[in-house]
């Protein structure tokens, strides 16, 4: 029977298993959320090329570089990365974008280090707010 300890424990395994691969040809996976029954699971597996003769850049520098190319969909500056927002009484800090999601597509952190997607909206909406006050 699958359960959420087992696809906790299975996941470094995957991880350590596809580094062979990543280094015989120069690419990074990415494992994406495991959704499970009974009897079965599934998850997205990405990949991307990794040119050796490039710096790597760190996973904020990368989500800086999403945000930049992206925030103009929700109305937002590139300078707004990093800025915080009050959403239902609560501070977060934005520190991403998902470019294929509609509406839900800016990703937030708590100040437990906790990580949300949020409406996009919803944060244009509070950082406008936000920059009036």
């Amino acid at each position: 029977m699958i359960t959420p300890q087992l696809l906790d424990n299975l996941r470094p395994d995957l991880v350590a298993a596809l580094q062979d691969v990543e280094d015989k040809h120069n690419i990074k996976f990415d494992i994406g959320t495991m959704r499970y029954g009974t009897d079965n699971a599934r998850c997205t597996l990405n990949f991307e090329y990794v040119d050796p003769s490039q710096p790597t850049l760190s996973k904020e520098a990368k989500a800086k570089k999403i945000w930049d190319y992206n925030c103009w969909r929700i109305g937002a500056k590139p300078t707004d990365f990093g800025r915080y927002v009050v959403i239902r009484a609560s501070r977060y800090e934005i520190v991403g974008f998902k470019p294929k999601a509609r509406k839900n597509n800016v990703l937030v952190q708590s100040g437990g280090g906790t990580t949300y997607v949020m409406n996009g909206g919803e944060v244009a909406r509070q950082l406008r707010e936000g920059a009036q006050s």
